[in-house]
């Protein structure tokens, strides 16, 4: 359910390495921002007031590690064959 902001993170991250050249910088531009938007959140989530968002936060985190393990190993290969991977298995 709330694994959606990852999805369209994915969606997105997909979509912009497709139009671009440089696709590693594109990748590592998009979680950049993905990740600044997961820090500054969390800022908010750690107070009382916003308890209830722990669990969307937890939940679109594990959901962007998945995405990420997919996005490397299935779409990257596809986009730039010549693409250095940025995980190790």
């Amino acid at each position: 359910p709330n694994c959606s902001v990852a999805g369209v993170a994915f969606a997105w991250k997909t979509l912009l390495c497709w139009c671009t050249d440089d696709v590693e910088l594109a990748s590592t531009a998009t979680d950049l921002g993905f990740l600044s938007f997961l820090g500054c959140f969390s800022l908010y989530a750690i107070t009382e007031q916003f308890r209830n968002t722990r669990i969307f936060l937890l939940q679109a985190a594990l959901s962007h590690i998945f995405l990420e393990t997919v996005f490397e190993f299935g779409v990257v290969p596809k986009l730039d064959p010549k693409a250095k991977p940025r995980m190790a298995l």
